[in-house]
């Protein structure tokens, strides 16, 4: 299965790109503040440690759902994991 046929699924293609806008402007964020200014490291460091705990966060909520919680908890890792990595590009 190729990216675009990825994309086009109705649910994955709309949490992907959802995903991708949201790490892109979470990224701008850090890069327009002054206090990360010459810091990567310690940027990079920071969006993982708030995306860990958004995500924990989220886990253990859908956790509480046991097998119903199971198809939004894979929306969410996917989520997550796509908009830290955009945020990271950015």
């Amino acid at each position: 299965m190729d990216f675009e046929s990825i994309m086009k699924m109705p649910v994955i293609g709309q949490t992907i790109t959802s995903a991708i806008e949201a790490g892109n402007k979470w990224g701008q964020t850090y890069v327009n503040d002054s206090r990360w200014t010459d810091d990567r490291d310690k940027m990079a460091n920071n969006v993982i440690y708030q995306s860990t705990l958004w995500s924990v966060g989220n886990g253990i909520s859908n956790g509480l759902l046991g097998i119903a919680g199971i198809p939004g908890d894979v929306a969410i890792t996917l989520y997550s994991q796509v908009k830290l990595t955009s945020a990271l590009f950015t």
